[in-house]
């Protein structure tokens, strides 16, 4: 987790809009202590603290920078969305390291990417906490910080410090019975939204009886017409032409091979309307037990087979409407567990991803350019989320503070002050408003 450090150094506290137990907060941040080591030391509430320090960095009081050293553990965070990478060119070799040790800290760092915390200490789902502890210290001894000391390491000190990094938040989480809680709901949530998008996007779900392949009407023998009738016509014995006739090669008559062609189709009609009638059979089964996400993948393959049918077409539609519903509520409840773990990378692409679903949903939107904007990500889709929201809510000052947040992030500090300025005129007395005010007339 990033930690907060003061941006400037040359703020008086008493002309801040900060109550006593902000200022304390702030008065606490060194640039070492984590979001949640300031909590234990403060006694302060989670929650106050995660808002507090939203608004410092609101008020450009505060900015996020990496840890350097001896990383601390970040309780409740997921695993990370990606493992550090080495820039090219940087030294690579680790001179006091062996090569083992290497291997190890290579292979470790890439399995940091997609391995749960169970899976990075090696300790099944059940584990106790003796158990956990004894997984973690004999990780732990392998790249602890303490090790290495004045040891020549290159880049591989990074590696291993995020490693360390990993497996005490591992231990942290998996060693505390909420957090533990915590973390498993998070892992079924988002296990429960991969299969969810597997279900809506990925292969049908039931068994399809394969049609019949359309036959090729060519001129033909009376024989090779008799075998084609037969095939299209049942087991109804067709008479075979005499053989002069079949011989001479007649071509089938045009009005029998038009005959054969209907025949064809309405079979091939039929057998699709049965297997659209199934389909729509299982749709409605999953409805009524409430598997959205079952009748919406039943639906989508009985539409399949039957485009024109305005009835389950109407089923089909409401039914991908309550499957979306479900998988932004998971999205939903991933994104607001990262967000308050810090880790705000996963959480704006989740919030993203509840704001492509509830596409009239201001929070979700105000919360997904919030989130951009803190985990340094894409600032062009921030001022669209962010835009969004506004739209939505004009009235809403917190939104447009985002939005403003998200200017100033751009280095765009008029259209910052365009949104404080209107934002001033819902909420006067908002101290956050006029502190961001004052520090855009000292940029400008």
């Amino acid at each position: 987790m990033p930690r907060p450090v003061v941006s400037s150094e040359d703020q008086s506290f008493f002309s801040l809009p900060l109550d006593a137990r902000e200022g304390f907060l702030l008065s606490r941040i060194d640039g070492v202590l984590s979001e949640d080591a300031l909590r234990e030391l403060t006694g302060l509430g989670r929650a106050f603290v995660a808002n507090s320090l939203d608004k410092f960095w609101s008020l450009g009081l505060i900015d996020f920078d990496a840890p350097s050293g001896a990383p601390q553990a970040t309780p409740l965070a997921p695993p990370p969305a990606s493992a550090p990478t080495i820039a090219q060119g940087d030294d690579t070799h680790g001179d006091d390291l062996t090569p083992e040790q290497r291997l190890w800290c290579e292979s470790t760092s890439i399995q940091l990417e997609a391995c749960t915390h169970y899976e990075l200490l090696r300790v099944p789902v059940d584990a106790d906490k003796k158990t956990v502890k004894r997984a973690y210290y004999e990780l732990a001894s392998r790249c602890h910080p303490d090790r290495f000391f004045r040891k020549n390491l290159g880049s591989y000190k990074l590696r291993l410090e995020v490693i360390f990094s990993r497996i005490t938040l591992a231990h942290d989480t998996l060693s505390n019975r909420a957090q533990r809680e915590a973390y498993d709901r998070y892992l079924v949530d988002t296990e429960r939204a991969r299969a969810i998008e597997q279900a809506l996007s990925g292969a049908d779900s039931f068994e399809i009886g394969e049609a019949p392949t359309e036959p090729r009407f060519v001129a033909g023998g009376a024989s090779t017409a008799s075998l084609l009738a037969r095939r299209l016509l049942g087991k109804r014995r067709i008479s075979e032409a005499p053989p002069m006739l079949a011989d001479r090669a007649s071509p089938l008559p045009e009005h029998a091979m038009d005959a054969l062609k209907r025949r064809y189709h309405q079979r091939t009609e039929g057998a699709r309307r049965a297997q659209a009638s199934k389909y729509e059979k299982h749709g409605d089964e999953a409805t009524a037990r409430g598997d959205w996400v079952a009748a919406a993948n039943a639906f989508r393959i009985a539409i399949s087979l039957l485009p024109d049918d305005p009835e389950v077409l109407l089923k089909q539609q409401a039914g991908q409407r309550a499957a979306d519903a479900v998988l932004g509520e998971t999205y939903e409840r991933q994104a607001e567990y990262e967000e308050k773990s810090g880790n705000f990378r996963e959480a704006a692409r989740n919030w993203c991803r509840v704001a492509r679903i509830k596409t009239n949903d201001a929070n979700a939107h105000d919360r997904a350019a919030h989130a951009l904007v803190r985990s340094d990500g894409d600032l062009h889709q921030a001022k669209e989320l962010g835009a969004r929201a506004v739209a939505l809510d004009p009235n809403s000052a917190a939104y447009r503070i985002t939005l403003a947040n998200v200017y100033l992030a751009a280095g765009l500090p008029l259209n910052a002050r365009r949104e404080l300025l209107t934002a001033k005129q819902f909420a006067p007395q908002d101290a956050t408003v006029s502190a961001m005010l004052r520090r855009i007339a000292q940029l400008t």
